[in-house]
């Protein structure tokens, strides 16, 4: 189900798309600090759907969590409404053919998350929303 806070925010929305409770804890408390709204589903259907109600400046993805996350990429990508929301991809891979084939799909970034934190993290995602025009 999805979580989310109950004030907008002048940052506006990210969208989680994770499973692993204590990775949604770590994410929720660092974006939240940093002024953005949080929202979470560990549902990739779901989170179509929040995406589409919700319009989020950006979706992060965990790549093994919609095994491997092509799918969800594919049916955002056919939804006029959602399509343009820029999407990253958060993998514990550094595989660059997976790389490609995100962003072919339209992913627009792949962020291999081993050794980074959430700070890290969420300066990247700032630099594609800065870049999408997206908050």
């Amino acid at each position: 189900m999805a979580q989310a806070g109950t004030m907008e925010s002048e940052k506006g929305k990210l969208l989680f798309l994770e499973d692993k409770k204590f990775i949604v804890d770590d994410f929720h408390k660092f974006i939240k600090r940093a002024g953005y709204d949080f929202l979470s589903t560990s549902d990739a259907e779901e989170a179509l759907l929040v995406a589409e109600f919700e319009k989020p400046g950006a979706i992060l993805v965990d790549m093994a969590l919609v095994d491997p996350g092509y799918d969800f990429l594919e049916e955002l990508k056919k939804n006029i409404k959602i399509k343009n929301i820029p999407v990253v991809i958060l993998t514990d891979s550094d595989s660059e053919d997976e790389r490609k084939k995100c962003e072919r799909m339209g992913a627009a970034a792949y962020i291999a998350r081993r050794g980074k934190t959430p700070g890290e993290i969420l300066r990247s995602v700032e630099a594609v929303i800065n870049k999408s025009g997206q908050i």
